[in-house]
């Protein structure tokens, strides 16, 4: 039976690490133990053999410091290191597809950085840096460049960098013997669009770039040499009105919804991918309960799973979406910041 490891970190100074376990057979989530505390969390990953969570926290007001977690089946958990970066503000985790390497974007700092992961779950030297420049016409966004996130392809071989400060996405072709990234072309968004996240397609052929500041979707086609944009559209469902800020996106694995959360209007949108017309097509929303900033999409495609963050007055928690029975499970937890899945298999 399938069932998901849902971590979930919560903001402040009294931070924490909570495991909690949804079974989609049985419609049910529950807490299950809480992990470490997790000062000043800003996010969290996991690695893609399910065996290590890492994590970041703002230890001062200048400083920060990564963590890497052992998390066995049994729900044992062992913190195995740490690393400290002259960061205020990681903003984003990624590792590669065989978990031997770390990207940690550096939003105050301008600066994107590979780490080594060793095989047993340490993180170890830092292997690459790239600094970006740059600014924008939203003064308080964007004073400077801000590499909000990396995000990878399927073979690890190409990385996405979204520099919401400067208006601009870069293209990276990634050594994965030396763990090295080497510039290979650039994609200038319009100014004022803040480009935030990024999605790969799983063969590796489409790229969606998703902008906070426009709350807009761009599609590109990727060829060996070039970025082709094939269609810029908005992010926010018709008829849904207020301020938006999109956060997260993610494609199916089968390669043909892409989806991604709005914050403000409060939902998540998914869109179907047409690869003859080179198309994003509206396909459906659905409303959360809160300020949606990480999605999850299972391989299933039936269950969408939001971390609504803590934000103002706005309801913080999970929320669960059975896309196949049109159910949703929510759970409410306090000062909730970000989340990492694992899907795992276990004995009824």
């Amino acid at each position: 039976m399938s069932y998901y490891r849902i971590f979930v970190g919560t903001l402040g100074r009294q931070g924490r690490l909570i495991e909690w376990n949804y079974a989609p057979k049985q419609g049910r989530l529950t807490q299950n133990k809480q992990i470490c505390y997790a000062p000043g969390f800003s996010f969290i990953v996991a690695s893609p053999l399910n065996n290590f969570l890492y994590w970041a926290g703002k230890i001062s007001d200048e400083r920060s410091a990564i963590y890497s977690v052992r998390v066995s089946p049994t729900d044992t958990y062992e913190t195995l290191s740490r690393i400290e970066l002259d960061s205020s503000n990681i903003s984003h985790l990624q590792t590669d597809h065989a978990g031997t390497y770390l990207f940690i974007s550096c939003y105050d700092k301008g600066l994107v950085c590979v780490y080594e992961l060793l095989p047993d779950g340490r993180i170890g030297r830092c292997l690459d840096t790239k600094s970006f420049q740059g600014c924008g016409p939203v003064q308080e966004r964007q004073e400077t460049s801000h590499p909000h996130s990396l995000f990878l392809s399927s073979d690890s071989k190409t990385a996405a960098v979204c520099d919401l400060g400067a208006d601009l996405v870069s293209i990276f072709c990634f050594d994965q013997e030396a763990g090295k990234l080497s510039l290979a072309y650039q994609w200038n968004a319009k100014p004022g669009m803040g480009p935030r996240h990024a999605a790969f397609s799983p063969d590796g052929r489409w790229l969606c770039v998703l902008t906070e500041l426009s709350s807009e979707l761009i599609l590109f086609r990727l060829h060996q040499a070039e970025m082709e944009e094939c269609q810029c559209l908005s992010a926010v469902p018709k008829g849904l009105l207020g301020k938006n800020l999109s956060a997260d996106i993610k494609f199916s694995q089968d390669g043909k919804f892409v989806c991604v959360s709005n914050r403000g209007t409060n939902n998540l949108c998914i869109f179907q991918l047409d690869p003859f017309k080179k198309k994003l097509l509206y396909h459906s929303f659905m409303k959360t309960k809160g300020w949606p900033r990480g999605i999850y999409f299972s391989p299933s495609g039936n269950t969408l799973v939001a971390l609504n963050e803590r934000f103002e007055k706005q309801w913080a928690g999970l929320e669960i979406f059975d896309v196949s029975h049109n159910k949703k499970i929510s759970q409410n937890i306090p000062m909730a910041g970000n989340m990492a899945v694992m899907e795992e298999e276990k004995d009824d």
